[in-house]
């Protein structure tokens, strides 16, 4: 991607592509030297739950019970779980949602009979 130091970047990924992408966080040195300011939010669903709607099987899912707190301090970026705590006043801040199985669920049924 592109970050420039007069605007906030914002990054919406989910878990399994933060995974494979792992090390594309080398940049983290250039982003703080540039001052960038940079939300990286990852939606962590527990592993390729879009597959549940593609797929009748559980062939298809990566499932895990993995959190991004250690990743966060590998690379050194400001990490929040809490929506109430999040201040976001750091350039790098790792974002990490967690959404209810059982909410999901019911907004996807939810979607489906509308």
């Amino acid at each position: 991607g592109h970050a420039k130091s007069d605007n906030t970047q914002w990054i919406i990924l989910g878990d399994l592509t933060t995974m494979y992408d792992f090390s594309g966080f080398w940049v983290t040195p250039m982003l703080r030297e540039m001052k960038a300011k940079v939300n990286f939010v990852v939606m962590n669903n527990k592993g390729g739950q879009i597959f549940n709607r593609i797929f009748d099987s559980s062939l298809f899912l990566n499932s895990h019970d993995r959190h991004f707190q250690k990743m966060a301090e590998f690379w050194d970026w400001d990490f929040y779980d809490n929506p109430k705590e999040m201040k976001l006043s750091g350039l790098l801040n790792f974002i990490e949602i967690n959404p209810s199985e059982t909410e999901t669920k019911k907004f996807w049924s939810d979607l489906d009979n509308k």
